[in-house]
């Protein structure tokens, strides 16, 4: 005996809602591991302390870009701008 089409579309619902609740509940237990993690390791008091990547420590204090990087900024405007010419307008 083949089964209905009903019976087929009552089965496929039932195996979608089985897989949207299985995923629905790893994620739950996943967010509840990650935020128990958090609380049981924090970060140590010195991480946040530390110089960030190299590439920060060229600018200065106030974030602002240093007198190299502002003079190749400069040159690779001028250099972008004299390739990029648009045609004289009347």
């Amino acid at each position: 005996m083949q089964p209905t089409m009903s019976s087929m579309l009552t089965d496929a619902a039932t195996l979608m809602a089985i897989g949207m609740l299985s995923v629905f509940l790893f994620l739950v237990v996943l967010t509840l591991l990650v935020s128990a993690l958090t609380k049981l390791a924090p970060m140590p008091a010195s991480a946040g302390n530390e110089k960030r990547s190299s590439s920060q420590g060229t600018q200065s204090e106030a974030g602002q870009p240093n007198a190299a990087q502002m003079a190749a900024i400069a040159t690779a405007v001028t250099q972008y701008r004299a390739a990029h010419e648009s045609p004289a307008r009347d």
